[in-house]
């Protein structure tokens, strides 16, 4: 099922590996593969894991005391591995539950928005109920009654919205499955459970939004109510301030977020990374068993026109990376170092346009390159503490008849940091070694000029050299771009909550306004008589809900850096948050604001105020 931690295209027998790999597969420290165990119930996985270092003694102890190193088995749920597991070489990008509750908050956020606007405007409008709420309890009714009228309301809204959440859920949900690359479906039937929750939701929101409102209409006085005594919409004007400010809150602290996210992907993408992945072209190499040497191949390639460099390696910068152990010059054998590896041509370092620090690349004039030398990164000989890193001597494992085997090599150059992960890994040290077998990537540096015309070159050349076999490649930086979907996409959905969030926010604060401006048809009447401008009507009616909006970015600010500053630091290397964020965040608030209460308050200013004041 699409839905596994692990897709495929062919099953392959295990069997026919082994068969081919024997000596290799007998290795007991060859860690390319995972183990699924099928437990039985009784079995407790704990004390199932407490068993496995001396397992490890058993099988292992030989090879790692010779290399001079440690292992730790462990033992991980199935079910965790999605969302819970963040280790390299995973099948493929796992989720991340930190993802599912970040959206989770933000949805439970809005739905908090839209309460407090239905909390604002219900006590806003109170007065349209006061006269009902006096009469109904001059014939009776008692505020317990009062209470179930107006939160059944409440619910009924609620249970409304559901029917319409999971009618537009079921249209939106293919375009959010083609979007996020998964299989999410809303099978009602066949989840009972889903209905349970989704009515608690219903039941939830309704009490929750309409409880104030309840509590507040049902306190009304019918005595005060007939006499007109009632400060209408007055009484609780201050905690409909508060809600107002609450709304923008979460509004500000959303597009703060968003902007920042967005930042972190640019940054991610247009960063240097130490080699140059523009116009390049990956291809998979070809079969061990093919009649053409990778030599010949490559030199195919090469005299085409728009061809400006081949090389090859056995992966390259966006897959992930192999780690050995070597021992350094000065260290015993049992004093190994892990370093992560490579194996490249010298035609490599051109292609990607690797800097050279130190020494020299490996060359075809020099023979004993291909089993002698090594080049190592930047980061190798600060980890090694080298000041002059070439002509180091670094041992090298080989494995001849279950024997280790050390064979020293020569530093002879040091390469500039590149990074072979996506940043959101530090660069490792790395030691480089020179490719003495069919390599599984051939890259191809090509001309920027007509790149379409060059690509169907490098097809003609292949299917001439192997017809049997289509040939398969990519662009190396759409393939990295790759790497960075995952916040991608967490960017794009965060932008569509703070645009919901402020949509609904703004609902309310539209509604607030024009019952405001209403509330005031007399004052505003009474100010144009006595000379009151237009302008100046518009900026009394503006200012209150400005402050609350200024007051409310003032709040938002620490709240979204503190988030933001969290989430940035799950990347080693990062942009950092910018001022320019919170300016723009509140920017983008008070603007929407000043359009959503502007038009009740041009409305209310240019009215004529004999219409305000004639029925007196």
């Amino acid at each position: 099922p699409k839905n596994s931690h692990f897709t495929f295209n062919i099953l392959c027998s295990f069997e026919t590996l082994y068969s081919e790999n024997g000596e290799y597969m007998e290795s007991w420290l060859e860690f390319n593969y995972v183990t699924y165990l099928l437990l039985t119930e009784s079995c407790d996985p704990h004390q199932l894991e407490q068993k496995l270092p001396a397992f490890i003694e058993k099988h292992m102890s030989v090879e790692l005391n010779a290399i001079g190193g440690s292992l730790d088995l462990f033992l991980q749920p199935l079910t965790d591995i999605h969302l819970h597991s963040h280790m390299q070489y995973e099948f493929s990008r796992s989720g991340d539950i930190a993802n599912v509750y970040l959206f989770s908050g933000i949805a439970l956020f809005i739905l908090l928005i839209a309460c407090v606007n239905f909390i604002n405007l219900s006590t806003a409008r109170s007065a349209t109920r006061a006269r009902e709420v006096g009469v109904r309890k001059t014939f009776g009714a008692g505020k317990r009654k009062l209470i179930l009228q107006f939160l059944g309301e409440s619910l009924f809204y609620s249970f409304v919205s559901l029917i319409l959440a999971i009618i537009i859920l079921e249209i939106i949900l293919p375009i959010y499955n083609s979007f996020t690359e998964s299989q999410l479906s809303l099978n009602l039937i066949q989840s009972p459970g889903l209905i349970l929750i989704f009515i608690a939701i219903a039941l939830f929101v309704g009490l929750a939004a309409g409880s104030y409102p309840a509590l507040f209409l049902s306190s009304f006085k019918p005595i005060r109510v007939f006499k007109g005594n009632l400060k209408l919409g007055t009484a609780s004007s201050r905690f409909r301030s508060i809600l107002v400010i609450t709304q923008f809150v979460i509004s500000i602290a959303l597009i703060i977020g968003t902007i920042t996210i967005y930042r972190q992907i640019q940054y991610m993408k247009n960063k240097r990374l130490g080699f140059n992945k523009e116009q390049v072209v990956v291809i998979t190499g070809p079969e061990e068993t093919s009649t053409h040497s990778v030599d010949f191949v490559k030199s195919e390639f090469a005299n085409l026109p728009g061809v400006l460099s081949v090389g090859s390696a056995n992966y390259v910068p966006g897959e992930n990376m192999n780690i050995s152990v070597f021992v350094p010059e000065g260290c015993a054998e049992d004093e190994t170092q892990m370093m992560a590896h490579m194996y490249v041509d010298p035609g490599f370092f051109t292609t990607l346009g690797l800097e050279l620090v130190d020494g020299r690349f490996f060359s075809t004039d020099f023979p004993s390159d291909t089993s002698e030398s090594l080049i190592i990164n930047e980061m190798a000989a600060r980890k090694l503490g080298w000041d002059e890193p070439v002509g180091k001597i670094i041992s090298d494992a080989d494995q001849v008849d279950g024997q280790i085997i050390w064979k020293p090599k020569k530093v002879i150059g040091v390469v500039k940091d590149f990074h072979l992960l996506s940043l959101q890994h530090k660069i490792e040290p790395l030691v480089i070694r020179y490719l003495t077998f069919d390599p599984d990537e051939i890259v191809l540096k090509i001309a920027t000029g007509n790149i379409s015309h060059t690509i169907d070159l490098l097809k003609t050349k292949w299917n001439e050299i192997y017809p049997e076999r289509p040939i398969d490649y990519y662009f190396l930086d759409e393939s990295f771009n790759k790497l960075y979907r995952t916040e991608e996409k967490l960017g794009t959905i965060t932008f569509y909550f703070s645009f919901l969030a402020i949509f609904v926010g703004c609902l309310g604060l539209f509604g607030l306004a024009a019952y405001t401006a209403e509330q005031r048809t007399k004052e505003i009447g009474i100010r144009k008589t006595l000379g009151a401008s237009v302008m100046s009507i518009i900026q009394m009616l503006c200012r209150e809900f400005l402050i609350l909006i200024a007051i409310a970015t003032l709040i938002a600010s620490p709240i979204a850096y503190y988030i933001m500053h969290r989430w940035l630091e799950n990347f080693p290397y990062r942009e950092g948050i910018s001022w320019t964020a919170f300016v723009l965040a509140a920017a983008l608030a008070l603007t929407i604001a000043i359009i959503s209460v502007s038009f009740q308050a041009i409305k209310a200013a240019i009215a004529n105020p004999v219409n305000a004041l004639k029925y007196e």
